[in-house]
């Protein structure tokens, strides 16, 4: 099993410009995520997303959280990460 990792250093002001990003960020997740099932021969591919700021410190972030019926997901937004 191999990792690969990718990792994007931004800095907006505005809440609205965090959301489009992490937006735009979780569709690239997922095409990254369909592209390694096709290409899988064998061990499904695995992913997540993780961000990490000076004041919150580390925490996760769904993927599901833009899907039209995320309710009973639990927590579809951040998940902190102790």
């Amino acid at each position: 099993m191999r990792t690969l990792r990718v990792e994007i250093r931004y800095d907006f002001k505005g809440e609205e410009q965090d959301k489009l990003f992490i937006d735009c960020a979780r569709q690239a997740a997922k095409h990254m995520l369909t592209t390694a099932a096709l290409l899988s021969d064998g061990r499904a591919p695995e992913i997540m997303m993780q961000g990490d700021n000076f004041f919150e410190g580390k925490y996760e972030i769904s993927l599901a959280e833009d899907m039209e019926d995320s309710e009973g997901w639990p927590d579809p937004g951040r998940t902190e990460i102790k």
